[in-house]
C-alpha cells in the first residue's frame, strides 16, 4: 500500500514559511564564506612556443613569474634597501663594462685548436667536440676580463682619477688607482679538469 503523506490545511502556511526560512539562512551562510582564490600564473604566447621545444624553460619562467608575483607589494627596511640599491649598481657596472668591452673579441678555431693542443695530456680523455666549445668560452671570458681592466684603465686617464686621488690625501702621495695593463693577448691558457677516474689495482 502506497503511504501518502499529507499536510493538514492548518499547518500547510507553517511549513512554507520553514522552507523558505532555511533556504534563506543557506544563502547567507554561503555568501558569508570568503572563497580562496589560487594565484594566477601564466605565460604568453611566445613563452608557452619555447615551452613546447623545451620544457624545462617552461617551469623556469613559471617559478620566475611566481616569485614575482609574490614580491608585489614587498616592503624592504632600511638595511635591506640600501644593500639592495648597492646589488644593483654592480650588477649594472659589471653589465655595462662588459658590454662595452666584448665588441672586438674575436676566437678562432685556430686559437681554440692551439690551446686543445698545449693541453693534449689533460684533455687526452675528453671529447673534442664537448671541449671546443668550453675552450672558447675561456678564452673569451679571458680576454674579457682583461679588456674590461682596459676599459677601466681608460676611464681612470680619462677622469685623472688618480689626481683627484692624490688631492684628498694629507700627504698628497698615493698609489695610482689601476695598473697599467698589458695589450698582449695570452695566447696560452692553462685548463684545469678533473682526472677522470681509474680503477684502482
Amino acid at each position: 500500500m502506497r503511504r501518502v503523506i499529507a499536510v493538514k490545511k492548518g499547518r500547510s502556511g507553517e511549513v512554507k514559511k520553514m522552507l523558505l526560512l532555511s533556504v534563506l539562512v543557506g544563502s547567507m551562510i554561503g555568501c558569508g564564506k570568503e572563497e580562496t582564490k589560487t594565484p594566477v600564473v601564466q605565460l604568453n604566447q611566445t613563452e608557452i612556443e619555447l615551452v613546447e621545444s623545451n620544457p624545462n624553460i617552461g617551469a623556469q619562467l613559471l617559478v620566475k613569474k611566481a616569485i614575482l608575483k609574490e614580491m608585489e607589494g614587498n616592503v624592504y627596511n632600511e638595511e635591506q634597501q640600501k644593500l639592495l640599491k648597492e646589488m644593483k649598481e654592480n650588477l649594472e657596472l659589471e653589465f655595462y663594462l662588459s658590454s662595452i668591452s666584448q665588441d672586438n673579441i674575436v676566437v678562432t678555431d685556430g686559437e681554440i685548436l692551439k690551446v686543445y693542443q698545449d693541453n693534449a695530456k689533460v684533455l687526452k680523455d675528453r671529447d673534442i667536440v664537448e671541449v671546443f666549445p668550453q675552450l672558447k668560452q675561456q678564452l673569451i671570458n679571458q680576454r674579457l676580463g682583461a679588456a674590461k681592466i682596459n676599459t677601466i684603465n681608460k676611464i681612470v686617464e680619462k677622469y685623472k682619477l688618480n689626481d683627484v686621488l692624490k688631492s684628498y690625501t694629507k700627504k698628497n702621495t698615493s698609489k695610482k688607482l689601476v695598473k697599467e695593463v698589458s695589450k698582449k693577448v695570452v695566447d696560452k691558457t692553462t685548463i684545469q679538469t678533473v682526472p677522470s677516474k681509474k680503477t684502482e689495482k
